[in-house]
């Protein structure tokens, strides 16, 4: 079994997303050209602590991997979090999109152990 589908075995409730999809997803990452969000398209961005994540509850997100080769995954933030370790695994750079009303907010899990959090809220 690979990493990627013990992740989606640990998520349990989730949808791929399929390519016509994908980059409406992707559009929302401004990555820079080491693969960091680039933080000048964010309104807010703080380095936060894993303990200090906020609470998104049952919030619809994506799950999008470094790899582009690795499909994202639309499931619940509740479901990431409880499962995160099995989330984090699949590749070097994770970044979850949290859909909020009109805007969202990204949590970025860089291969170095920083987490970031961004927000598209003016």
């Amino acid at each position: 079994m690979t990493l990627y589908q013990e992740c989606l075995d640990a998520l349990k409730d989730y949808c791929l997303v399929d390519k016509m999809n994908t980059q409406n997803v992707l559009s929302k990452i401004k990555l820079t050209s080491y693969g960091r969000i680039e933080k000048k398209y964010y309104h807010k961005h703080q380095v936060i602590q894993i303990d200090s994540i906020p609470k998104y509850g049952s919030k619809d997100c994506y799950i999008v991997y470094s790899d582009a080769e690795i499909p994202i995954i639309k499931t619940r933030f509740d479901a990431v979090i409880n499962s995160l370790d099995d989330v984090l695994a699949v590749s070097f750079d994770t970044w979850i999109i949290i859909e909020i009303d009109d805007y969202y907010d990204i949590i970025e899990f860089f291969h170095d152990g920083k987490i970031t959090l961004l927000s598209s809220k003016t």
